[in-house]
């Protein structure tokens, strides 16, 4: 079993980073308990507002898949369009 780690980059526009930062914190909560999920660790930028990294460790890739289509990062999806941009790294231990 191989664990998987990912670190997704969500910058909020300015006017709308409160909604954003509600929808991560929503899509935390339900991450937090699925199967697989080791680690799910939010971080807020001191420098640059608006932007919100994840840190995120899962069991295997499965488990990342299945996450992928979860109902809450469906509705995630849909709660941040056009509101942030993100970029997701799937990342390797060196």
């Amino acid at each position: 079993m191989t664990e998987i780690t990912v670190l997704a980059r969500i910058m909020a526009r300015e006017k709308e980073a409160e909604i954003v930062s509600e929808a991560i914190e929503r899509l935390a909560a339900a991450t937090r308990s699925e199967n697989g999920c080791l680690a799910y660790e939010i971080f807020v930028s001191e420098t640059q507002f608006g932007l919100t990294l994840i840190h995120e460790i899962w069991a295997d890739q499965e488990s990342l898949l299945a996450h992928g289509s979860t109902d809450h990062i469906a509705r995630f999806k849909t709660e941040i369009s056009g509101r942030a941009e993100v970029a997701v790294q799937k990342l390797q231990t060196i």
